[in-house]
């Protein structure tokens, strides 16, 4: 079977929009019940968007795609309700921001729940440092997302940024991830 690199990266993309959508849509209905302090929703919409896509190609290679949707997903939900748990019980104050360090623990900790999934096809080594590095990537683009006040003056010029920056974790993946999974020298796929 032929696996295709654009494939890949189309799901991925469709998933982190996803994500984007699902992670919006319920943190506004956690706003209408006032629980807009509630973190761990976004990592359940990003999770299920995401994982959600990439299942229907993943199944190709023989990844169960119900496990791997509900381990991402729980990879994605558990460093948010950790932070939600620290602030109810006053650990750490509730408005505080911990998004970036939430990030390098999701780093760490999605790509040792997935490869519960894909055990007998990777080795934990390979994904976990692959997908730190995605991690590490991703959040240096959510910092340059929220530090760019000084472009405000020219609103379609930060449209198009903040659309490339949201966009560029879902494509860095992709390029990170493909050589694991699909070429032939580091495959997952038993041909």
């Amino acid at each position: 079977m032929q696996y295709k690199f654009r494939n890949w990266l189309l799901y991925n993309l469709l998933g982190w929009i996803l994500g984007v959508v699902l992670l919006i849509v319920l943190s506004d209905a956690a706003s209408v019940f006032q629980l807009s302090s509630i973190k761990w929703v976004k990592g359940f919409g990003m999770g299920l968007g995401f994982s959600f896509m990439q299942s229907f190609y993943l199944r190709k290679i023989g990844v169960e795609p119900l496990k791997w949707v509900v381990f991402t997903t729980l990879g994605f939900v558990f460093p948010f309700l950790l932070e939600d748990v620290l602030g109810f019980i006053r650990v750490i104050e509730k408005e505080v921001n911990l998004i970036y360090y939430s990030m390098l623990f999701l780093g760490l900790l999605v790509p040792i729940i997935q490869w519960q999934v894909i055990r007998s096809k990777v080795s934990l080594s390979v994904w976990l440092i692959r997908n730190y590095i995605f991690w590490v990537l991703s959040l240096l683009a959510i910092m340059l997302v929220s530090n760019r006040t000084y472009l405000s003056e020219y609103p379609l010029l930060m449209f198009i940024i903040n659309l490339v920056l949201i966009l560029l974790p879902s494509v860095l993946f992709s390029i990170i991830t493909w050589g694991v999974l699909f070429k032939p020298k580091h495959s997952i796929v038993k041909e």
